[in-house]
């Protein structure tokens, strides 16, 4: 498939910078050593455009994880539980972005028995393989063994690690529009 866009990619720079069909034919005909030393500055060009602009999109397509996004999607629609994703992505990503959920909640539960409440505000993607993985709660309150409970500053963020965590639960935070159709 990346093969296909590079393709459909290259074609459309050449299509635009070599006067269309014509140059698209002489690309063909030539090959690109023989464009290059018959239009050698439109040839430059476009190669130095399609470079630019590939580079930019596969940047785009890595930043947004584009591939993972859509191949989850057709997956879901056929039914197919497949994933290489991490699963803290598949959890905290994927799905809070097929539910339409704007953000995501956590109650952490650690080893020594307090629990830390709040929003997530980052996380790794890292592989599953990888034990400590550190992530960031913001407006975070924190629940004491002996019952206590303190609430943090919502500009301050937690950092915990997930070495110290013994269970993690994880809910989804839905636009208030979608939540007053749930309960209409």
């Amino acid at each position: 498939m990346i093969g296909s866009v590079s393709l459909l990619l290259a074609a459309g720079v050449l299509w635009a910078l070599t006067a269309g069909a014509a140059g698209l034919l002489d690309l063909y005909r030539l090959g690109p050593s023989g464009l290059l030393s018959v239009a050698p500055t439109a040839t430059a060009f476009a190669i130095a455009t399609y470079l630019v602009s590939s580079l930019a999109l596969a940047e785009i397509a890595g930043v947004k994880r584009l591939g993972a996004a859509l191949r989850a999607r057709v997956l879901d629609r056929l039914g197919v539980s497949f994933s290489d994703e991490p699963i803290w992505w598949e959890v905290l990503e994927t799905r809070r972005s097929l539910l339409g959920a704007t953000a995501v909640r956590l109650s952490v539960r650690l080893k020594d028995g307090s629990v830390y409440a709040g929003t997530l505000q980052g996380f790794p993607i890292v592989r599953d393989d990888v034990r400590d993985k550190d992530f960031a709660l913001i407006g975070v309150t924190r629940y004491l063994p002996t019952g206590a409970e303190s609430k943090f500053g919502d500009d301050e963020v937690v950092l915990l690690n997930s070495s110290d965590c013994l269970a993690i639960e994880v809910s989804y935070v839905r636009p208030a529009s979608a939540t007053a159709t749930a309960q209409s």
